[in-house]
């Protein structure tokens, strides 16, 4: 009887609702759409017209997919984007002038919003607003000193309790990115997650850790008594909630997470916390299960694609290089350039003699004189800062000299200034360098072997030059039978 009421098929197809966006140099358009409703006829195509100021929409393009790129952009312009099937052409939702889109910032707090809970459905409906999740933000903002740390911002509904309400937990949890074979257990843990939780009091407390499986929901097997349980590793590095704007922010290092979640290589930049999610629930026991379904408010799931916190060092300090340095006797001072704080070139890498000691020297050359430094610092890898040796020139203020001993072979170490101010009155809190410390390299490809013996051959008896200073893997001046017998030496050793 509701026939009558359907709509007739095939027809033209639905309005495309479509979104803008410019490139930062104002060139280049980007125009998105998703599909609309076919009305019963395949799409074969979608028209995209432009207008000029106040001049009139023209065709300028016919494409199959669902995006356009305009590289013809100019200040003005605006758009229009009708489908088309066998029936015709559909009308256009309304005209679209690309902005400028910023991108979401890491390096400032709160961060890049990862989810946003814009309402809430039974059974999880939050009676309060102190456990209304509103939206998640994760950082990775810059730290004095250099140092790997995750920054959760999680916005709740403001309130004007005053103060949180009792037995009570906040859970960000997200997927596991590795395994942590000490534990007997792990296999029952496939999420991480950081938290809040307060006391009978009301008091507060933080902590990390392991999130269990999810629950089976249709029997068999019986369920894992680990699973939807924390299993709390600690605290983070530091926590707080101010409950009139309802911000919970929680801070924690990279490395409490790959303690417990794959180690080395996890929670670098490039990977992810993938299925991100926040649960809540109010006035609960501590202990047992923190499910989905009984969640007083669960949030649809998001992802954060780390940057790294290097990424957010911004060069306001010019800095001109960093050289490894060292003198080869009589022919003089040889340097291998550094990659460094806004500086992403591949690593030169320091194939030379540091000597009995494990010496090297890394020299920091800035555009104008430093006024002061903090210090420095190996930020990760083996070796020690020789300090009675180290600190801004005498001889140059432009530069800033590192000694370094103790150095391990076949290893990357970075080494971090903080707290530099120069005369201009620039200043950055941290400014870092990589050297890679791989003897007897001289091809410089890191890895020694029969290529580095025959080029070092090669050079033998020749006077030590800008050409062939890498050969003279002694540091003496001269490259002789004493270099060929320390490359082959080291031949098989290779950089991790």
């Amino acid at each position: 009887m509701f026939a009558a009421f359907d709509p007739v098929e095939p027809a033209i197809p639905g309005a495309p609702n479509v979104t803008g966006s410019l490139s930062s140099d104002g060139t280049t358009a980007t125009l998105k759409w998703p599909a609309p409703d076919n009305s019963g006829a395949p799409i074969t195509g979608y028209n995209i017209y432009r207008k000029a100021g106040t001049g009139t929409f023209t065709l300028v393009a016919t494409v199959p997919t669902t995006s356009y790129v305009d590289s013809g952009f100019a200040a003005g312009d605006s758009y229009r984007v009708t489908a088309v099937n066998s029936q015709g052409e559909s009308a256009y939702c309304s005209d679209v002038a690309p902005v400028v889109v910023v991108a979401p910032d890491p390096c400032t707090l709160p961060g890049v919003l990862a989810i946003t809970d814009n309402g809430d459905a039974a059974p999880n409906l939050p009676p309060d607003p102190r456990v209304d999740v509103q939206q998640l933000f994760v950082a990775e903002p810059l730290f004095t000193p250099a140092a790997e740390k995750l920054v959760f911002t999680l916005q709740l509904a403001p309130s004007t309790a005053g103060s949180p309400p009792a037995s009570s937990q906040w859970y960000i949890v997200w997927n596991r990115q590795g395994t942590d074979p000490s534990d007997s257990s792990d296999a029952s843990y496939d999420r991480m997650y950081v938290g809040m939780k307060t006391d009978a009091t009301g008091a507060v407390t933080f902590d990390y850790g392991k999130f269990g499986i999810p629950l089976n929901e249709i029997p068999p097997p019986p369920p894992d008594p680990n699973a939807n349980t924390p299993k709390s590793y600690g605290a983070p590095d530091s926590g707080s909630y101010d409950v009139a704007t309802g911000i919970i922010r929680i801070t924690i290092s990279n490395s409490k997470l790959r303690t417990i979640d794959g180690g080395a290589g996890k929670y670098v930049a490039g990977t992810a916390l993938s299925g991100l999610n926040v649960r809540t629930y109010l006035a609960r026991p501590d202990a047992g299960q923190k499910s989905q379904n009984n969640a007083n408010d669960i949030t649809p799931n998001g992802n954060y694609a780390l940057a790294g916190n290097a990424s957010c060092a911004s060069n306001v300090l010019p800095i001109l290089s960093v050289v490894s340095a060292k003198t080869h006797g009589t022919a003089g001072e040889f340097d291998i350039a550094l990659p460094y704080t806004g500086n992403t070139a591949p690593a030169g890498i320091e194939c030379r003699s540091g000597g009995t000691n494990n010496s090297h020297t890394v020299i920091f050359s800035f555009v104008n004189p430093l006024v002061s430094v903090g210090g420095a610092q190996i930020v990760s890898g083996t070796g020690n800062i020789d300090s009675a040796n180290s600190g801004i020139s005498s001889s140059n203020p432009h530069e800033y000299v590192v000694t370094l001993a103790g150095v391990a072979n076949a290893q990357r170490v970075v080494i971090g200034l903080n707290n530099v101010v120069d005369t201009a009155g620039n200043t950055a809190a941290s400014v870092s360098a990589t050297l890679s410390v791989l003897l007897g390299d001289t091809t410089g490809n890191g890895a020694v072997n029969s290529s580095d013996i025959s080029q070092t051959q090669s050079q033998s008896g020749q006077a030590v030059g800008e050409s062939n200073f890498r050969e003279d893997v002694t540091v003496n001046g001269a490259i002789n039978s004493s270099d060929i017998g320390l490359v082959q030496s080291k031949s098989g050793t290779a950089l991790p």
